[in-house]
C-alpha cells in the first residue's frame, strides 16, 4: 500500500538565502564603518601628536635662544630674535609679515635661515627625512614635503610691573623700558584633514629678569 505524505525539503529556500545574505551584508558594513572610523581617528590622533611636538619644538628653540643670550652678559636678551618680534597687542595676527619660520635644525640661531619672516603671506610646509627621522626644511635627498606648517610669532610686551603685564600697542610711556621685558611666544602648527584645516597652538612667555 502506497503512503501519501509530504516530502521533507532539504537546504534553504531562495528567500531564506537572500535574508541570510542581507544580514551578512549589514554586519560586514557595520564592521567596516567601525573599523574605518577607528583607523581615521588613529591617523588624526597621530597627526595631532606630531603637530603638538612641532609646536612645542618651535617654542623651545626660541626660549633656548633667549636663554643663551642671557648667559652672555655682553649680549641683549633678544639678540638674533628682533627680526621676528612684533610691537602690537592686537590678536590674531593677520598679516604674514609678522609670522616667522623657525628652523630648529640649525643649531646657531644667529644664522639667517634659523629665524626668518614669512614674507609671502604663509610659512613653508615642513619636509621630513626618513633617513634622519627629522622634520625640517631640507631639500633634495629623501626630504619630502609634509602636510604640516608651523608659524611662530613673538609679541613684545612693555610693562611697568611685570606682575600686571600692562601691554602697550605703541611706544611705551615715560618710565617704561624702551626694550620689552616680556615676550609672548605663539607657535602654531596647521595641517589639512579631510578638507578642513586643523590647528595646534601653544603659547608661552619669556621674561627679561
Amino acid at each position: 500500500m502506497k503512503k501519501n505524505g509530504s516530502k521533507k525539503q532539504n537546504g534553504f529556500s531562495l528567500i531564506e538565502s537572500l535574508i541570510a545574505i542581507a544580514i551578512l551584508m549589514i554586519v560586514v558594513t557595520a564592521m567596516y564603518t567601525v573599523l574605518s572610523g577607528y583607523i581615521k581617528n588613529s591617523f588624526f590622533v597621530s597627526r595631532n601628536i606630531t603637530a603638538t611636538f612641532l609646536a612645542r619644538d618651535g617654542l623651545e628653540y626660541v626660549k633656548h635662544a633667549a636663554n643663551s643670550n642671557r648667559a652672555n652678559e655682553d649680549t641683549e636678551w633678544l639678540d638674533g630674535l628682533e627680526g621676528c618680534t612684533i610691537n602690537t597687542t592686537f590678536s590674531p595676527i593677520d598679516t604674514g609679515n609678522e609670522r616667522c619660520v623657525v628652523d630648529s635644525g640649525i643649531p646657531n640661531f644667529h644664522t639667517p635661515d634659523a629665524l626668518s619672516r614669512c614674507m609671502t603671506g604663509s610659512c613653508p610646509k615642513f619636509s621630513y627625512s626618513e633617513s634622519l627621522n627629522q622634520y625640517g626644511y631640507g631639500v633634495g635627498g629623501d626630504w619630502k614635503e609634509t602636510r604640516f606648517t608651523r608659524e611662530v610669532s613673538m609679541l613684545e610686551i612693555f610693562s611697568i610691573d611685570p606682575e600686571s603685564a600692562i601691554a602697550w600697542s605703541e611706544e611705551p610711556p615715560v618710565g617704561v623700558p624702551k626694550r620689552p621685558d616680556i615676550i609672548k611666544i605663539t607657535s602654531t602648527v596647521t595641517w589639512e584633514e579631510d578638507g578642513n584645516i586643523k590647528k595646534v597652538e601653544l603659547v608661552d612667555y619669556m621674561f627679561d629678569w
